[in-house]
């Protein structure tokens, strides 16, 4: 495993998939299971008070019959040696949508405050939340650079929405590679898509 060192902003020097939840940047780690970057997205709490909070993997898929067309959405997740599988699909959608509904349901099973790590394979889930595009949209009124609307806003609402409730890190998992975990989300990911 390779990984790359970083400090937190508490101080508390952070490597090999810890993550403190002060930093922005925390430390990008590729493991042998082909997950790749892992970043903290929250800054109101050190690892310190981290550490007391229930830590949970949560991977997601969607999947989509024509896009738009009906598609379905997975989480699972995985505290310790508990694991939960969660799914259910729309008539008309698109395979975007499902990919960000995913990681909205998985959040919500979770009753109380966690420390979180969403494992997803979308780069469009991903890359919006460790690069805060969110921010930007929400400074310009929800219009993205070229001075459009932003796509599924309503999701993205709601999953920052979540986000407030825990401490979430998001991490890129290769798609269709033998990851387990992934491999099972696309599964029932396509399972939901509801039947025409």
């Amino acid at each position: 495993m390779a990984s790359t060192a970083a400090q937190c902003l508490c101080s508390m020097p952070i490597s090999g998939g810890q993550i403190c939840v002060a930093a922005k940047l925390v430390t990008t780690t590729n493991l042998a299971d082909n997950t790749e970057t892992v970043i903290c997205l929250t800054e109101r709490m050190c690892a310190k008070v981290a550490k007391a909070l229930t830590s949970v993997d949560i991977y997601t898929d969607g999947a989509c019959s024509g896009n738009p067309g009906p598609g379905g959405w997975a989480a699972i997740l995985v505290a310790g040696e508990h694991e939960r599988e969660v799914s259910g699909g729309e008539s008309h959608t698109t395979n975007q949508r499902m990919e960000i509904q995913a990681v909205v349901e998985g959040l919500r099973v979770l009753s109380r405050s966690c420390q979180v790590t969403v494992f997803s394979d979308s780069a469009y889930v991903v890359n919006c939340m460790t690069q805060k595009w969110y921010v930007k949209w929400q400074q310009s009124g929800w219009v993205n650079s070229s001075r459009e609307p932003v796509k599924n806003r309503d999701l993205w609402e709601a999953l920052i929405a979540e986000l407030g409730r825990h401490r979430v890190a998001f991490g890129k998992v290769k798609g269709h590679s033998g990851h387990h975990y992934n491999e099972r989300c696309d599964q029932l990911a396509r399972a939901a898509v509801p039947k025409t």
